[in-house]
């Protein structure tokens, strides 16, 4: 039973439970990642070890370690309506992981049209 609520958290994120145990448990990750954390209930104990069950018995999802990256990746791009990747050269690269850490060092929602902020 607790292998189809893991699965249920899997396959249906909109879902009340999903989004409850998302913001308790893992707000910047997947379920694939998630850690047991600081005092965790029985159930949610429980739900990792059906994790692990789903996981060694799916062979539809990328469970490799770069698979869980895509897995973040697409679940950002959701909350992120218009947003789109690119392939950029490696200089453009080291402008993009500034303006990453700069507006990740925020408080506020940061937008630029004229002039890009002073770290580039």
């Amino acid at each position: 039973m607790l292998a189809k609520q893991a699965w249920r958290i899997i396959h249906r994120p909109e879902s009340l439970l999903a989004r409850i145990l998302h913001a308790k448990y893992f707000p910047t990750r997947t379920f694939f990642i998630a850690q047991p954390g600081m005092r965790p209930s029985c159930m949610w104990k429980s739900l990792l070890a059906a994790k692990e069950v789903i996981i060694r018995g799916s062979r539809k999802e990328d469970h490799s370690q770069i698979g869980y990256i895509l897995e973040d990746i697409k679940e950002l791009m959701r909350t992120q309506p218009g947003s789109k990747f690119a392939c950029i050269r490696g200089q453009a690269n080291v402008t993009a992981h500034r303006l990453a850490q700069f507006v990740l060092s925020c408080d506020v929602r940061v937008e630029w049209f004229e002039k890009p902020p002073d770290i580039i």
